[in-house]
């Protein structure tokens, strides 16, 4: 079920009334209810899926608070348990073929069918989500939780369930134990994060989409289209998915529950550690929580710190798919995180005004993370590496830059509005700066962001980009 659908609207009006008319205890029943009705709508076998990561991950939990001394051993069970789901249905035909050609390289061969494998929406979010519960039930963060239904809601919670942000136990577990009043400013802000969110997605995301598949679908692209493409993608990627996270904040918001900010103006970072502390917050934190930091960090000097930089970032690339694109992806941002800092030190050395070094470090980071979308985009390594062949052999006069002018200009009309909105709210340091706002203003954007999508919107909108991860 997707959030830009007729289906989802009538889910919402439907569920809304019936739950602040409940008292807690039923308010959580009918959350896990249309939380395993949302998800078992396409495929219901995917309910065992969540089911079975719950059972697991509630029954070690208690375990490891009851028997301390083989905390060590459940712990284990249950990280074993989820990456072994994960690992079969996400990438077991990925390692057979890889497995097989490799084995090819030193004149072995392998026999395989490739297996008919359904890829569960989401599962790489809640896997993690879970897995978090019972590492910090053993680190003794948290206290294990008695009641199966509080756990399963942290889970299978819908506005979140398939794309993020990934919440912590600590964080979004008490939300569920607490009585939660109706409250309409906290109402009001969550129709606003949702028409916001509806806006990035249908409006801004699903047009340039059209655009970037017309670009990376033709055999020869000129430079100028591809350098446009990539930009266009840039956009693409991050209104989808940024427009998820606000769409699910806002649901989240009318039901009273608050999940954490998973995008904060990324693309104004003034370097590549400063923009993955905009970008997918909750999957960077739990990269640095649950993996950079136990490899060692950078406790262990710099030849230590940088493998772990690129091992935490090859294993996020991995975790978004199972391509070598990604992985690539992933070691590259690991590489410009290693390269960056001695290009800051230098920066501070030749004493460069501050503002001089932001505006440096913008422009450098805009144009790592640019190419880094391109190989994420692009998962033929024939097709991309014609397309450095492109940028690198065209003729001058063979740029296409008319061709290039017509795409901006069309992508412009919906990117512009956008980047407009988001300087204000960097002006301000506040991404819902406009709920602060006065009473004229709040009108005039919320007017302005539903005109856009009864006229603008992509009626046939299209998937979110990141459930297939």
């Amino acid at each position: 079920m997707l959030f830009n659908s007729v289906e989802f609207l009538l889910f919402a009006i439907i569920l809304i009334p019936i739950y602040w008319a409940l008292p807690r205890i039923g308010q959580n029943l009918l959350l896990l209810a249309a939380s395993y009705y949302f998800y078992g709508s396409v495929h219901g076998w995917f309910l065992g899926l969540i089911v079975v990561s719950t059972v697991i991950d509630y029954t070690m939990a208690r375990l490891i608070d009851r028997d301390r001394k083989r905390a060590t051993l459940y712990l284990l069970i249950s990280i074993a348990a989820n990456l072994g789901i994960l690992g079969y249905f996400k990438y077991c035909n990925f390692f057979l073929e890889n497995f097989s050609q490799l084995l090819g390289q030193v004149g072995l061969s392998m026999s395989y069918e490739r297996l008919s494998i359904i890829l569960p929406v989401g599962i790489s979010f809640y896997t993690f989500q879970t897995m978090a519960y019972t590492i910090d039930v053993a680190r003794q963060k948290i206290r294990s939780y008695k009641n199966p239904l509080h756990v399963a809601l942290y889970v299978a919670f819908f506005p979140q369930l398939v794309a993020g942000p990934i919440e912590r136990a600590e964080r979004l577990l008490p939300q569920f134990e607490q009585r939660r009043v109706f409250h309409a400013a906290d109402f009001y802000r969550g129709l606003y994060l949702i028409l916001f969110g509806l806006f990035k997605k249908i409006v801004v995301a699903d047009n340039v989409a059209v655009q970037v598949d017309v670009i990376f679908g033709l055999d020869n692209p000129p430079p100028g289209l591809i350098l446009v493409g990539t930009l266009a993608f840039a956009v693409q990627i991050y209104a989808d998915f940024s427009g998820y996270s606000d769409i699910a904040r806002g649901v989240a918001k009318l039901l009273g529950i608050d999940l954490m900010r998973n995008f904060n103006l990324p693309y104004f970072a003034i370097s590549p550690s400063d923009f993955w502390r905009r970008w997918h917050i909750s999957l960077s934190e739990w990269i640095r929580d649950y993996l950079y930091i136990p490899l060692g960090g950078n406790r262990k000097g710099n030849i230590r710190r940088n493998v772990n930089v690129l091992t935490a970032m090859t294993l996020s690339g991995l975790w978004h798919g199972a391509s070598v694109n990604f992985i690539l992806w992933g070691a590259y941002h690991a590489i410009a995180l290693i390269l960056f800092e001695p290009f800051d030190r230098l920066m501070h050395r030749l004493r460069w005004r501050e503002r001089t070094r932001h505006v440096v470090g913008w422009a450098v980071t805009f144009g790592i993370v640019m190419y880094g979308w391109l190989l994420f985009r692009i998962q033929d390594f024939g097709y991309l590496a014609h397309l450095h062949s492109q940028l690198l052999a065209t003729r001058l006069w063979d740029v296409g830059v008319v061709e290039a002018a017509a795409v901006l200009g069309l992508i412009a009309v919906f990117v512009i509005p956008l980047f407009a909105y988001e300087q204000w709210q960097h002006r301000r340091s506040d991404t819902e700066s406009v709920t602060h706002a006065h009473w004229g203003m709040q009108v005039a954007v919320c007017t302005f962001l539903l005109f856009a999508c009864v006229v603008f919107g992509v009626e046939s909108s299209e998937s979110f980009i990141y459930f297939q991860f």
